[in-house]
């Protein structure tokens, strides 16, 4: 059960269900980025604990990542570790969004925190989604660079 992926030159069996499985992945990312896109901002703001615990995830994601050296591997981290979809959408975007129409100091460390955890997110799918990839850090880029010179 799961994503059958191969190594390079190796034959793999080719299933719908990981391509049905693959669009919702890339549906749900795409989803996050279009929601992060007005609240994100690329300016350094002091951590909160539920932005720390964001941050610690992602670390810990980058980490595993890094250290193996298969792509099966790590891709497989990407999409069943939870962290694109569990951690960053389903809790710390739900937490957070009460923090974007209150006071500074909150805000700007949630748009903060979407910022880098957004960033990360993308250079970490990069190797296996490189025009997705481009796609999300073009649009975070250009979004983060006008909200903080508004």
């Amino acid at each position: 059960m799961g994503c059958h992926w191969g190594t390079t030159g190796s034959d793999i069996i080719f299933l719908w269900k990981d391509v049905v499985a693959g669009s919702r992945f890339l549906q749900k990312m795409w989803s996050i980025v279009r929601f992060s896109l007005p609240h994100i901002s690329d300016k350094p703001a002091s951590f909160r604990p539920i932005d720390l615990w964001l941050v610690s995830k992602l670390n810990r994601l980058v980490k595993e990542t890094t250290e193996r050296w298969m792509h099966t591997s790590s891709m497989k981290l990407l999409r069943h570790q939870g962290i694109c979809l569990g951690f960053l959408a389903d809790n710390y975007i739900e937490l957070a969004k009460s923090s974007f129409t209150e006071r500074m100091g909150r805000k700007a460390a949630a748009q903060y925190t979407l910022f880098v955890a957004i960033e990360t997110i993308s250079k970490l799918l990069a190797p296996f989604l490189p025009y997705f990839s481009e796609e999300i850090y073009s649009h975070i880029k250009q979004e983060a660079f006008t909200s903080s010179r508004a």
